[in-house]
């Protein structure tokens, strides 16, 4: 994934630093994004990664004249 690869640039060794300190041999990161969509990377002991993201309302505010 593209967005792993740049996370992986911008913070080198921090997840495997994470796994490192972990009991369970799982680092989990977690990014707030400006429109408040929250992503989280989860790095395990075998350097495998995998991304969630949480469930963002998409709703669009409209500019419609109330009545």
């Amino acid at each position: 994934m593209k967005i792993i690869d740049i996370f992986k640039r911008e913070w080198p060794g921090l997840a495997e630093q994470m796994v490192k300190w972990t009991p369970c041999g799982i680092g989990r990161i977690r990014v707030r994004l400006k429109n408040r969509l929250e992503v989280v990377f989860t790095y395990y002991d075998d350097e495998t990664w995998s991304l969630e993201t949480n469930k963002f309302n998409w709703s669009l505010k409209t500019n419609k004249k109330r009545r």
